[in-house]
This record gives C-alpha cells, structure tokens and sequence, in this order.
C-alpha cells in the first residue's frame, strides 16, 4: 500500500515538475504552456484603505516589499497585493495571469506602465457572482497582454481576512491553458462520476439492506462531492453561479457537515461503540460539537468570519483529533475485525498522503500539482470505503443466515417438544382410560351380575361419571366463550380442592370479557400443566394463583409453598418448555423462579390492549 501511494505522489510531482520551468523564460521571446512565478513575484501587506497608486509607487521603489518564495503567505488580518515586473514580454502572444486559488474573498488585478495604472478584467472573487470573472474559469485569470506593453507591472490586491492566504501564481499561454482546464474538467467529471456511482451504491445498499451505515455513508459521499467541488470553485461556477457571498458560507457549512458524516461513518463502521467506548464518548461530543455550530452557521456567520483565526484552528483541532481517535479505534479493534479494521486504515492512508502532498505544495516544497490530490485520495478513500462496506454487509449477512439456521433449528426442537407433549398426554388420558376408569366399569359390571346393591353401584357410576367430566375438562374447555377465563379457572380449581392434601387459591381483578378464544385456551392450558406439577411434584399445602389485567397485559401469577427444585435441573423439561412455547406464542413474557425449601414462582404476562 506504502508503495502504491508513493508511486502516484512521485507520479503526480513528475508531472508537476514538466510543467514547472525556470520564470527567466518569460523574458524570452515566447512562453511554451506554463511558467511558474513563484520566485519572481513580490508581495506587500498594508491596510484595506491602502489605495492602488500608493502601492503601485512602492513596487516600483522597491520599499517595503518582499520576494514571493512561497505559495502559502499564512493567516493574516491586512490586505495582500502581490506584483509581478515584466521585462521585454512579447505582446503578440496572448499570455493569461492565473491565480490558482479560487477561494480568495476579493481580487482585483492592475496593469501598472510608466503612464498608467488602469483595472485588468473586473473585481471579482469568491464572495461575488461568478459572472464577474474575466474568464469562465474556476480559478482567478487575467489578460495580461492586454496592458499593451512589454515593460510593465501586474499588481493583484487580495483580500481574505483571518485566513491562510495561498497565492498559486503561473504565467500561462492562452491555448495551453483552455487545454489544461478542459483536462482538469474531465478528470473532475471522472471523479465525480464514479463517486456518485458509489453514492448511489450505497444509498440502494441501505435501503435494500436496512442498515444505517450504507445510508450515513452516501450522505457522507455526497458531502465530500460538494466540498471538494467548493474548494475547486466548481460549486460556485456551476450550481450557484449568480449568488453574492453564499460560496463562503456554503463552503464552512459543508465541511462541518462532511466532517460530522465522518464521524458517525466511523463510529457505525467500526463498531466503537462496541470496542472503544471511551474513544465513542469523545467523539459523540465532537459530534455534537459540530452539530451547534453548524446549526448557528446561519446565524453567527460573520461573527464566524470575524474570528475565523479562532474558530478555523478549533474545526482543524477537532478533526485532528476525531481522525486520530479513529484511527486508535481501528488499531484497537484489529483482534477483533481485523479486515475491517485494515479497510479503514487503507483508506485513511490515502486520505494523509494527499494531505502531505496539498501541504508540501503550500509551503512550496514542491511545484504545485495540475490536478488537486485531494480528488486523488477522496476517490480512492470513497471506493476502499465501498469496498469495505461490501465486506462488512457479508458479515452481516453471514451471522443473520447462521441466526437464522438456529432459529430453525430451535423452532423444530420446540416443535418436536410440543408433538412429544402431545403424545404424552394422550398416553397420559389412555392410561387413566384404561386403568382407573376402565377398571371401575368392569369392576362395576361384575358387581352388577353378582349382587344388587342400588346405593353401592348408584356410588360407583357417579365416581366414574365425575372422572370421565375432569377428564373431559382437561381434554377440552367447554363452554368457554359463555363462562369466561375467571369462571373456568375457578370451576377447574374447585374439583380439585376435593380430596387433595394441597389447597388452591384464586383471586382475579378487571379482567376484560373481549379476551381471544386463543389467550383463554393457552393460558388455561399454562395453569393445567402448572397445577398438576404443584400436585405431582411440589408436596405444596397452599397455592397462590392471581390473575388480573393492567396496562394493556394479562398478567398470570402461580406461588406455591413446597419443596421448589433446582431450576437447572429441570429448565429444559418437557413441561416447561410447552408452557413457555405457548406463552411465546402470544408474544407473552415468561418467568419461573425457584430453589430447593423456597417454593416456585411462576409469572406469565401477555399483551393484550383493549380497544
């Protein structure tokens, strides 16, 4: 990766380098393409009511100036005027001054000869209209042979308060340089293509997918669009074209909305929450840093002009740090996810080296490069980012397919535990058929053919007669719809009260009369199967059973008084599992809390609202 990204730099400061020749050319009798003037050119800080004849006269005296050695001048509260001498420069080449910095507030270019000063092109600049330009080009461009002579000075005042000022100078052949936009132009076009394809990627990846990070991330691809189209002038020249002083604001408002969809990129794409909780804190509250002042942009935007020196170091200080937390977080969770981790720094490499590459050029470390390098990073950032995005959905797609096979698999358990149930209890009922009831009726049939006792079998067949309806009972709810789940209970529980060592309390408050067949029917069942293992197997002499209704749910409580069991022993049985499987089914809540000598609790809640 190390030698990708240095191979397109020394690419890039090769190409950079051909272009770049020595200014003594511009004393010759024609200039081939480009010459750069940074060398050439002087420069001078005054005040903003510093008027063009006072300056002019101090260039051309010498005092007072310096020697332009450096394309970046650094922050300053003055205006700035940059001149230029020319010597013998042929004036039957059509020449263009360019000032490859769009983002200048206000500049105004003069033609200073030994009888004249007079006003090259018009004022323009970043804050005015974009058809104030000589030219319709993105960067600031001037006739230069238009001053009629070959001895003369060029002077440009330039005015951006409190801000770096980066001052780009080059002396252009005319065609050469209606070439090298139209160039520039296609490679932009490129560039914004292929990011909008990914927008768009990632925009139908979000919706198809339901996942928030493909949607942060077009958002965040979009923002980057527009920002570097507002810091090549494309914005200004295109979208809004003929608006005065929007392009400032609009370029402030969309860095702090691409270094916001950045963060939140980071914190969904590698998980930190989830591996660096501290690290999501801080960057929760950058978040919310830039978050108020981009929401108090529109209303504070010249006191934010007026101490940019302040608030342009705090947005940098604050992206430092978001990137440099970010970047901890992706090495942090490299155990973890370690591809994902690897995507993010792989991006992140190229975004730094086209950031090295911009600064080495405003400190004139090397001959400022044709295309901005920043497109170069931005393209390739987005499309690993892409990438990356792909690989993190299979991720996801692989864990739900495998919560999906256990999900199967556990429904064809529960399943297989419901069938089982069933068969248990039809064994259950064939039994009791068999050898209680059936017995009683043969016994009772050979008491008829021995002996006539009326009162004796009169007893039997009413014996039989009320085992056959408790079974009935179990086997069907009768009546239901007519009797109501308190009144069913109650009947159930009044059976068994006669005859067993164990007693059954019910009470029940507010119980709606509009309950489904379908809750009456499970719930019933619940309280059957949790009765009948408090007789089997609790050696319980008080039982609680409330029920009652509130808050849009059916709540279902069963205490008993035995010897409880250990919970873990028996979680899994097949009892337990119906009753729980049955409850789930109404998309009810179900708890059991037991331990040996303490008893059992039973609490099953079902929602049900009551229109």
């Amino acid at each position: 990766m190390k030698i990708i990204c240095s191979s397109i730099c020394i690419f890039f400061f090769i190409l950079g380098s051909v272009f770049g020749q020595n200014i003594d050319s511009v004393y010759l009798l024609s200039i081939r393409d480009k010459q750069s003037l940074i060398g050439h050119a002087y420069y001078l800080k005054t005040k903003e009511n510093a008027t063009i004849d006072s300056v002019a006269s101090l260039f051309q005296k010498n005092q007072g100036i310096e020697r332009l050695t450096k394309i970046n001048l650094g922050y300053s509260p003055n205006i700035i005027w940059v001149g230029i001498p020319f010597k013998g420069l042929p004036i039957s080449q059509k020449l263009l001054l360019e000032i490859a910095n769009p983002q200048i507030d206000r500049v105004q270019a003069y033609c200073i000869t030994q009888n004249s000063i007079h006003l090259l092109g018009n004022p323009t600049g970043d804050n005015l209209p974009f058809p104030s330009r000589s030219y319709n080009y993105r960067n600031f461009v001037w006739p230069v042979t238009e001053c009629g002579v070959s001895d003369f000075w060029i002077i440009v005042r330039l005015e951006k308060k409190n801000s770096s000022m980066s001052v780009p100078l080059a002396l252009w052949d005319a065609n050469a340089y209606n070439q090298h936009e139209n160039r520039s132009l296609l490679f932009y076009g490129i560039c914004f293509g292929m990011m909008l394809i990914v927008a768009l990627y990632s925009l139908l990846g979000g919706i198809f997918y339901r996942s928030s990070v493909y949607l942060i991330y077009f958002f965040f691809t979009i923002s980057v669009i527009l920002l570097l189209a507002a810091s090549e002038g494309l914005s200004l020249q295109f979208l809004y074209p003929h608006t005065h002083g929007f392009n400032s604001l609009f370029r402030v408002m969309i860095i702090g909305i691409a270094s916001g969809l950045l963060l939140l990129f980071s914190r969904s794409f590698l998980s930190i929450a989830t591996y660096s909780k501290r690290i999501d804190r801080v960057l929760l509250v950058i978040v919310g840093v830039y978050s108020i002042l981009l929401l108090l942009t529109p209303f504070l935007r010249d006191f934010y002009f007026e101490f940019s020196a302040f608030f342009v170091p705090l947005v940098i200080f604050l992206a430092v740090i978001s990137n440099l937390l970010s970047v901890i977080a992706a090495i942090l969770s490299y155990r973890h996810q370690k591809l994902i981790a690897l995507f993010y720094l792989a991006a992140y490499s190229f975004t730094l080296i086209t950031a090295l590459v911009v600064a080495m050029e405003d400190f004139g470390w090397i001959e400022k490069i044709e295309f901005n390098p920043f497109f170069i990073g931005a393209l390739f950032e987005i499309l690993i980012f892409s990438f990356g995005l792909s690989y993190r959905v299979r991720l996801v797609i692989d864990e739900r397919n495998q919560l999906r096979i256990k999900i199967a698999v556990q429904q064809k358990e529960t399943l297989k535990a419901y069938i089982n149930g069933i068969e248990k209890e039809r064994n259950r009922i064939a039994g009791e058929l068999h050898d209680d009831i059936g017995s009683r009726l043969a016994n009772l049939i050979r008491m008829i053919r021995l002996k006539n006792e009326p009162n004796y079998l009169e007893q039997q067949a009413e014996t039989i007669a009320n085992d056959v309806r408790k079974l009935s009972h179990e086997l069907a709810i009768p009546t239901h719809r007519a009797l109501g789940l308190p009144n069913l209970i109650t009947q159930f529980l009044a059976d068994l009260n006669t005859g067993n060592l164990c007693t059954f309390h019910f009470q029940h408050y507010d119980i709606p009369e509009t309950l489904s067949d379908e809750i009456v029917q499970q719930t019933y069942r619940v309280i059957q199967e949790a009765v009948h293992n408090v007789i089997k197997h609790a050696a319980a002499k008080n039982v609680d059973i409330q029920l009652f209704y509130r808050d849009a749910e059916l709540t279902l409580t069963i205490e008993d008084d035995g010897k409880g069991f250990e919970f873990s022993v028996v979680a899994s049985g097949l009892g337990l599992t119906q009753m729980k499987s049955r409850v789930e089914s109404l998309h009810g809540r179900f708890e059991l809390n037991s331990a040996p000598a303490q008893g059992t609790q039973l609490m099953i809640s079902i929602p049900f609202p009551v229109s």
